[in-house]
């Protein structure tokens, strides 16, 4: 799996599970793979193996990733919340039309 992504056939790296049940997933490989403190992890089980693959944050509207703040647990960018605030006539509330937006 990674030797598709990295181009080799094997990183040939193990490592233990902890009583928590955590891992680290290696510096070199986070470099390789620009994971930094913070990103999320999508956690899969494909073939009988577990496969982790770096989430691209991305505003909901316009898959931006840049300037996100999060609103009701989804991320949204300035110029998506400025051109929503512009669509409000009459409300003060940046959110109020995000959820029939992505509807």
């Amino acid at each position: 799996m990674w030797g598709g992504i990295l181009g080799m056939n094997s990183i040939g790296m193990t490592r233990r599970i902890d009583a928590l049940g955590r891992i680290v997933v290696p510096a070199e490989l986070r470099r390789i793979l620009e994971i930094r403190v913070g990103d999320l992890l999508d956690i899969r089980v494909v073939d009988g193996r577990v496969v982790l693959a770096k989430v691209e944050q991305t505003c909901i509207f316009c898959r931006s990733v840049e300037s996100l703040r999060p609103y009701h647990e989804k991320l949204v960018c300035d110029e998506c919340v400025e051109r929503l605030r512009g669509s409000q006539a009459g409300s003060n509330r940046v959110g109020e039309g995000i959820a029939t937006a992505s509807s």
